[in-house]
């Protein structure tokens, strides 16, 4: 059957349009798929040859018969076999054409894959041979090109980046980027293997790494050499002297260098610095506090008239004034005058013809020239010279250390003696042998004791001899009687009323004292005794007081309780004794110390007159003030200032103010400040007619000694008229260094109350 030539039949098959296969049937033109076309090239016999040796154009993949089709070739344009042909073994006429495409009919059209066009081949027979679909395009590896290669609707899928673009790239812990040592680096975009793009590699990147004390930032964490106390081969200004002596007189800051060492970097020994050192008298201020020479109190070498002993003696009868010379302090430090040498004191009065006492008498006190003799008789009047009794001689002393004269004592005189029945008058009476009792030698029993009680119990007789004496004879003493005795718990009839024992046998009480105990100065302790008494009760119950340190003093609230309260009124160590007495009258004692510390900085004044009146001051050098400032100065007009920090810890108070005598003063400060520097003064505000003032200074740091860690003493006077004019002691400075620590510095220098307004 021979087709319509020219005819074509136009059908749309997915996407793709595509001619309609010519009618033709098996016996037509040789059988179907007898001739080889689709994608191949014509033979010389007419055949058509596939270009890959199977059939298929080679560039088209094979990816097997479209979705819904049963794999049998249709003569649709397509390929429906999957074999990579198009419409092989379908007759058509030579010189037809019709489009095409060679793959999934559902992307032609899609992006850049377009239709081809396929020519009907002359084979000879009665039907041509489709031929190779040309010019179609399939679907390729998708680029980067703004195109859709794959023919998949979305252009450059895949793609990350544009191929060859360039960004910054950091691959360390979040934050470190561009800190420190650290630095981003590069990455560029490059094309995947598979299609697409991708990010290649990061290179030039610089990542955090261990800190190595090198002045850089190199864990990039924004500190730069932490754990690192400095940077090897740098120094620095050092100054290990007291805070604010750098710069001050000779004091100046050395230069100390970074050093490596197996513990890592350190700051070296400080070299070159000039320290406060003891002042010396060379117009420096070698002790670096601002004033110069100010321990200097005379200029060295220099003499001067003195005298040291009783004011109205100075210069009456051989009393002499001596010279003091001034002398420089110990390594050289201040100057100050030096003892009083040559000087001549009153002596003993020597009966000499001089006045030895300087009082302007001489030989007073002579009774008589030393080494005369003459007699004496101290017997009772009426016996001198009569019966047995003779004078005797005594000689003129001079007094102790040749002060005065007396009479030496009679030696060689005879008194009256006992009348001894010897023809003599013994007694000097005038009479001889009077009152002869008994005959000399003669012995009797003898019991002095109460009749009834003589033979009883343990009482038995004695025996008395005759004796000569007394003006005659007379029985002796009654030797060797047992009288009777207080009754002891002994089974022995002791007062021989004929009981043996009788109510004597008692047991005493047994007391027993609380614990040692611990408190605060002026901080009440509880003291709890106990006792128990066997054959009685106890009647009495009394606390006392044994010992206490220098200067202070405790009181118990209740003394004859078994519980009181106990005040101590200074640090130190008390002995408290417990005494108890039971109903029979017996007693038993225990003893038990109470130890009172301190907390911070504690100062103590104490002095040795009744009715003077010293007050102690503590002043904060902070302030910059001189002494009695308000609020600068704690002291009896100031006695709970509010110093430094926010609260009481660090106030100080003012806790007694004795106004008649002996003191004790204390100030105390609980939490002192780090660092700071507290003064310490005394004023010796009245004396009420006491005269000189020996008055001592303790100072105690800290919660964990008794012992104070400085101690100062100085006699005070009083000056002629108002407070002002009197003694000011600058006694001692005291920093806190902390952990009950505190290191003081001793001043000991003199001025006057109205001086140390202005001048601390």
């Amino acid at each position: 059957m021979q087709p319509s030539r020219g005819t074509s039949i136009v059908a749309v098959v997915g996407i793709v349009l595509v001619p309609a296969a010519s009618a033709c049937s098996a016996a037509a033109g040789g059988a179907r798929g007898s001739g080889r076309i689709d994608g191949g090239t014509a033979s010389p016999d007419g055949d058509v040859e596939p270009p890959d040796g199977d059939g298929r154009d080679a560039h088209v993949p094979y990816d097997g018969p479209p979705d819904g089709h049963d794999g049998a070739e249709r003569c649709n344009g397509v390929d429906d076999d999957g074999d990579g042909r198009v419409d092989e073994g379908c007759g058509c006429s030579p010189g037809d054409e019709q489009p095409c495409y060679p793959g999934d009919p559902s992307v032609a059209g899609v992006g850049r894959c377009t239709l081809g066009t396929q020519r009907c081949l002359d084979t000879g027979a009665e039907f041509g041979s489709w031929g190779p679909c040309l010019g179609a395009e399939p679907p390729g590896v998708e680029r980067c090109n703004t195109l859709d290669d794959d023919c998949d609707g979305t252009p450059d899928d895949g793609c990350e980046c544009e191929p060859g673009e360039r960004r910054p790239c950091y691959d360390g812990p979040a934050g470190t980027a561009d800190v420190g040592t650290c630095r981003s680096g590069e990455q560029s975009c490059i094309d995947a293997t598979a299609g697409g793009s991708l990010w290649g590699r990061c290179d030039g990147a610089r990542l955090p790494s261990e800190e190595a004390c090198n002045g850089a930032d190199d864990d990039c964490d924004g500190t730069t050499d932490e754990g690192c106390a400095c940077t090897p081969g740098t120094s620095r200004e050092c100054y290990e002297g007291p805070a604010g002596s750098a710069g001050v007189g000779r004091c100046r800051p050395g230069r100390q260098s970074c050093v490596s060492g197996s513990e890592g970097p350190a700051w070296g020994t400080c070299s070159g610095a000039v320290l406060p050192a003891a002042e010396l008298c060379n117009g420096l201020d070698d002790d670096c506090d601002g004033p110069i020479d100010e321990t200097c109190l005379c200029v060295p070498g220099a003499t001067r008239a003195c005298w040291t002993g009783p004011a109205d003696a100075r210069g009456v009868g051989v009393c002499r004034d001596g010279t003091q010379t001034c002398v420089l302090g110990p390594d050289g430090a201040g100057s100050d005058w030096g003892s009083c040498e040559g000087q001549r004191f009153p002596g003993a009065e020597a009966c000499n013809g001089v006045d030895d006492d300087c009082d302007g008498v001489s030989d007073e006190d002579c009774a008589c020239a030393p080494g005369a003799t003459e007699s004496c008789y101290e017997g009772p009047a009426g016996t001198r010279g009569r019966g047995e009794c003779r004078d005797g001689l005594r000689t003129c002393i001079a007094g102790p250390g040749g002060v005065g004269s007396f009479w030496g004592s009679c030696t060689g005189w005879v008194g009256p003696a006992t009348e001894s029945c010897n023809g003599l008058d013994d007694d000097c009476d005038g009479a001889s042998d009077e009152d002869c009792a008994c005959r000399p030698g003669e012995t009797r029993a003898c019991y002095t004791g109460s009749p009834a009680t003589r033979g009883v119990g343990r009482c038995r007789d004695g025996s008395q001899s005759c004796v000569v004496g007394g003006g005659g004879a007379s029985w002796g003493s009654c030797v060797g009687e047992v009288l009777p005795t207080a009754e002891s718990c002994n089974g022995v009839d002791d007062d021989c009323d004929g009981a043996v024992d009788d109510g004597v046998c008692l047991v005493p009480p047994t007391v027993r004292c609380p614990p040692d105990a611990r408190t605060r100065p002026l901080v009440p302790v509880t003291l709890v005794g106990s006792a128990s008494d066997p054959d009685g009760f106890i009647a009495s119950w009394m606390w006392t007081l044994v010992s206490a340190p220098p200067g202070a003093s405790g009181t118990f609230g209740s003394p004859a309780s078994p519980t009181t309260p106990f005040t101590p009124n200074l640090v130190g160590v008390y002995t408290v004794r417990l005494t108890v007495t039971d109903n029979h009258g017996l007693t038993d004692s225990c003893m038990l110390t109470v130890t009172a510390t301190g907390d911070g900085i504690r100062v103590e004044l104490s002095w040795s007159v009744d009715r003077a009146d010293v007050d102690l001051h503590l002043l904060r050098r902070a302030g910059g003030t001189g002494w009695f400032n308000v609020p600068n100065d704690c002291y009896f007009a100031n006695r709970t200032p509010s110093w430094d920090a926010p609260g009481p810890a660090d106030d100080p108070r003012l806790d007694i103010d004795d106004v008649d005598g002996f003191g004790p003063e204390n100030i105390n400060i609980d939490d002192p400040v780090v660092g700071h520097v507290y003064r310490v003064g005394v004023h010796y505000y009245a004396n009420h007619g006491a005269g000189p003032a020996p008055s001592t200074v303790r100072i105690y740091c800290g919660d964990i000694s008794v012992s104070p860690v400085h101690v100062a003493s100085r006699t005070l006077t009083r000056g002629a008229g108002p407070p002002d004019a009197n003694d000011f002691w600058r006694v001692a400075d005291v920093r806190w260094d902390g952990a009950d620590r505190c290191t003081v510095t001793p001043i000991d220098t003199l001025t006057t109350g109205g001086t140390a307004r202005t001048t601390p």
